[in-house]
């Protein structure tokens, strides 16, 4: 729910993470890794200490193991 809030508003300046949309899946690849942590960096600084800075710390690992790993997939999933 957090998500997909952030979504509607705070994901619209990013790169990647705009693309998150609550009523649809989104997928990552491990080219895309690099801009999603970027985004995710960006948007924790804009909203620290916040539901979505927490959400986002616990993504942060996947989009290592993402930027790592090659046939790996970041998958977002809508309502």
């Amino acid at each position: 729910m957090v998500l997909s809030r952030a979504a509607l508003k705070s994901f619209s300046a990013t790169r990647l993470l705009r693309y998150v949309t609550p009523w649809g899946d989104t997928m990552f690849n491990q080219a895309q890794a690099d801009d999603l942590a970027n985004d995710i960096c960006t948007v924790k600084i804009a909203n620290p200490g916040t539901p979505l800075c927490q959400v986002l710390s616990k993504v942060e690992p996947l989009v290592g193991k993402l930027s790592r790993e090659s046939h790996v997939y970041l998958w977002f999933v809508g309502d």
